[in-house]
This record gives C-alpha cells, structure tokens and sequence, in this order.
C-alpha cells in the first residue's frame, strides 16, 4: 500500500477495535492487521487494473518495484483519479465481511497461529 492510501487507511489495533476484534492477543493482532492491508492492496489492484491498459500496467508495475512511493501516488493520481474511492469502497466492503465472518476469522487467525507453531523447529537440549 502507498503512502497515500496508508494515509486514507489506517488499519491499526483502533481499527481493529471497531470491529469488535480488539480482545485478539498481540500476535494475532499483528497477523490479522498484515492479512487485511494484503488483502486491501490486492483487492484495490485488482479493481483499478480493470481501467488500465497493459502498458499502464507495467508502467505501474515498474514504478512498485523501484519502491517509489512518491511516483506511485503521482502515477494513481494521473491514471487512476478515482483511486482513492476505489480504496475507501474496498474498505468497507473488507469490513462489513469482517464484521459479517468475525468468529470464523478468529477461528483462521488461531488455526493460522498454531500451524506456525507446529512448524516452529524445536529447540534441541544440549
């Protein structure tokens, strides 16, 4: 996610919060805010690609992975100037499924969180 979309979005443990997901422990928090900014950015792209040309595409696709957020934003707000409703729309939109799954997504962050651990090698006694 941009600068500018960072700015428009903040999804944060307040955000979380108002969701009702505000009792998750640290980790989970931290997970769940990494999934939902991955998800917004993918859904966002996706959205915004259906306007653009293959060559805009690349263009863009460029200017990310030079890991220039200044000429990102420029670039969204020559091409796409509706970008920043395309994100608040999405937003929501993530939201609402949120607010609508809340107990099966806390059931995934804990399965998710489990699996990690499981994965974890296991420190040898020496």
């Amino acid at each position: 996610m941009n600068n500018d979309q960072q700015q428009l979005v903040q999804i944060n443990d307040s955000f979380l919060a108002s969701l009702g997901l505000g009792d998750l422990s640290e980790e989970d928090k931290q997970l769940l805010i990494a999934k939902m900014q991955e998800e917004l950015e993918e859904r966002v792209g996706t959205e915004l690609a259906k306007d653009l040309s293959d060559e805009q595409l690349d263009e863009f696709g460029e200017i990310i992975e030079a890991g220039d957020q200044e000429a990102a934003t420029a670039w969204l707000t020559e091409n796409c100037p509706n970008y920043q409703a395309v994100v608040m729309d999405t937003l929501e939109k993530l939201k609402h499924e949120l607010t609508e799954n809340r107990e099966a997504l806390l059931q995934g962050v804990h399965d998710e969180v489990k699996e990690d651990d499981e994965a974890a090698p296991t420190p040898v006694a020496q």
